[in-house]
């Protein structure tokens, strides 16, 4: 939806209790909620050149509650999707979590990871320490002996 639901985000300031509003139309090109939410913060808390960004509690910090898309790798390639069907009820989380998975290389069943994601991570001896406990995701295969 071009310019969020009204063009406009409400713009809380807790310091001084006053509430305003920040035109989302100068913020277009950042996409979504989640670039937005980093753009606004960077013109509210950097850009001045004020505040080191070392405190999270400093009134000058600008926390802000975004939604939007997220970045999805599929079929070799990243992409930008809203995954409007996707739901925090349990079908959406298990939809989540099985991608998930598959994404990092895991059992989506058992969520372990398997034996040729770890050994791409140089994780061969864990692979075998988790097999000797049988907790190596699906599919793993024992390493063969050489040198």
């Amino acid at each position: 939806m071009a310019n969020g639901y009204a063009g406009k985000i409400l713009k809380i300031n807790l310091t001084t209790k006053t509430i305003g509003s920040i035109d989302t139309e100068r913020y277009a090109e950042f996409g979504g909620g989640f670039g937005i939410g980093a753009a606004i913060s960077w013109d509210l808390a950097v850009a001045p050149g004020e505040w080191d960004l070392q405190d999270g509690f400093d009134p000058r910090n600008v926390p802000s509650l975004m939604t939007g898309g997220v970045p999805v790798y599929e079929n070799g390639t990243w992409s930008w999707q809203r995954l409007l069907d996707m739901y925090l009820d349990d079908a959406g989380v298990e939809l989540f979590k099985t991608r998930f998975y598959g994404l990092e290389g895991w059992d989506v069943d058992t969520g372990w990871p398997n034996r040729k994601t770890l050994e791409e991570l140089a994780l061969g001896n864990v692979a075998d320490l988790l097999a000797s406990r049988q907790r190596l995701g699906a599919g793993s295969q024992p390493r063969k002996p050489g040198p």
